[in-house]
C-alpha cells in the first residue's frame, strides 16, 4: 500500500527533527488514517518499518483506524494490595490525545466530544476513573491470588457541557490458553471476561454490559473489547506494534 509506505517514510524522517516534530508528524498520519473511510491495514513489512508503537482501534462497525503512542506517563499507583507502579499510555489520533489507557483498560479521553471525534469515539469525554488501583487487570494473570474478586468504581465524565458520574461494578472470568491472531504473529493468552453492572443511587444494578481483554502470561494486554460508557457502544483494540518490535 503505497499510501502507507510514503506515510512510514515521512514519520521516520520527521523523528529525526525532535519531539515536538515526533507529535506533530503522530497527528498527520492518524489524521489521514481517519480520511481513507475504509479499514487501515498494515503488511508485516510495514509493521516492520513503522517507527511508533500503535494499535488497531475500532467502534462497533465502523472502519478500522491506527492509532499511535504518543507519550507515556510512569507512576506510583496505592490499592488495596500496596504500592505498585503504572505505565499509563496516550494514544493520539485525529489532531490530540484521544485514549489513554493502563493495562490496556481506557480510563481517560480527551478533546472527544465535538467534531469527527465525537462521530469515532461518542458523545461522552471520560474525565477520571476512580479507584483504579484495584483493577484486577493490573494483577489478574500474574498475581491471581492478591486480586480482588469485586471492582467497583466511579466514572466521570462530560456530555457537553454538562459533568455527570455513574458508578459501576465488576466481576471476572478468566478462561487460560485462548490463542489471539495479531498482525504478526499468534499468542498464547488469557481470556478476562468482565461483567459490569450500572448502580443506581441506592447501589441496585440497573443495566450490564460485557467488557473482554485478552492478556499474556505477564499481563500485557494485546486485545481488548470495551465499551467505555453504558450508553455507548463498544471498542474493539488490537496491538500492532509494541515498542520498536511487534511484540
Amino acid at each position: 500500500m503505497r499510501f502507507v509506505t510514503l506515510i512510514i517514510m515521512g514519520l521516520a524522517i520527521g523523528s529525526i527533527a525532535g519531539c515536538s516534530s515526533v507529535h506533530s508528524d503522530i497527528r498527520e498520519t492518524a489524521r489521514l488514517f481517519f480520511a481513507e473511510g475504509e479499514d487501515t491495514t498494515l503488511s508485516p513489512e510495514e509493521i516492520a518499518a513503522f517507527p511508533y508503537t500503535a494499535i488497531y482501534v475500532r467502534k462497533d462497525d465502523q472502519p478500522r483506524t491506527l492509532i499511535v503512542l504518543g507519550f507515556v506517563d510512569t507512576y506510583v499507583q496505592s490499592g488495596s494490595v500496596g504500592d505498585h507502579s503504572v505505565l499509563q499510555l496516550h494514544w493520539i489520533s485525529s489532531d490530540s490525545i484521544t485514549l489513554v489507557t493502563e493495562y490496556g483498560r481506557i480510563v481517560r479521553t480527551q478533546g472527544l466530544t465535538s467534531g469527527d471525534a465525537e462521530a469515532f469515539v461518542g458523545r461522552n469525554d471520560l474525565h477520571a476513573t476512580s479507584n483504579r488501583g484495584d483493577d484486577p487487570l493490573r494483577c489478574i494473570i500474574t498475581q491471581p491470588s492478591q486480586c480482588p474478586t469485586e471492582w467497583r468504581r466511579e466514572l466521570e465524565y462530560i456530555q457537553g457541557n454538562h459533568a455527570h458520574s455513574v458508578r459501576l461494578t465488576s466481576t471476572f472470568d478468566v478462561t487460560p490458553n485462548i490463542s489471539v491472531e495479531l498482525p504478526t504473529r499468534t499468542t498464547t493468552t488469557s481470556h478476562i471476561v468482565e461483567h459490569v453492572a450500572v448502580l443506581d443511587a441506592k447501589g441496585t444494578p440497573i443495566h450490564t454490559f460485557t467488557n473482554e481483554f485478552w492478556a499474556e502470561s505477564n499481563g500485557h494486554v494485546v486485545k481488548s473489547k470495551q465499551t467505555i460508557f453504558p450508553s455507548e457502544t463498544k471498542f474493539e483494540i488490537t496491538q500492532i506494534k509494541w515498542g520498536s518490535g511487534d511484540e
